[in-house]
């Protein structure tokens, strides 16, 4: 859609390139105009993107990212976690996180923390973000 210039939906497969999985010879030969996704972090991509290229950032939920990395983290064992989710968001409200839907998963006591810790973190952010359940 974003290189067809409309909304019309065209059905691709293997049409995502993640830039952090492919050989840099295979990037530079994908034909123009392309659309690559990756989780690299934007500074450290390269420096021509800035001038010759066109970035959308997508940023999840975060109550989705806390949900999302405790199941991930459950189903392969991540760091010999095997504790409950309420054992886990504190851990992960504090960057000690060792990835479904948030709004199941939390309790009301939870997300009002969550909203708590969240907004402390964020207060001096010039970043404004609007969530949607």
């Amino acid at each position: 859609m974003l290189v067809n210039g409309n909304d019309e939906y065209i059905e691709k497969e293997n049409f995502l390139i993640w830039i952090d999985a492919f050989p840099k010879q295979v990037l530079d030969e994908l034909p123009s105009p392309r659309v690559m996704v990756t989780h690299i972090p934007f500074k450290y991509l390269p420096k021509q993107l800035e001038e010759r290229g066109r970035v959308i950032c997508v940023f999840r939920n975060p109550k989705d990212v806390a949900v999302s990395f405790y199941n991930w983290a459950k189903d392969i064992n991540f760091a010999e976690f095997d504790g409950t989710f309420g054992d886990y968001l504190p851990m992960f409200c504090n960057g000690d996180g060792k990835m479904g839907d948030w709004i199941n998963w939390f309790t009301v006591a939870q997300n009002e923390e969550f909203d708590k810790i969240y907004n402390e973190k964020m207060k001096d952010s010039k970043l404004s973000f609007t969530y949607r359940a």
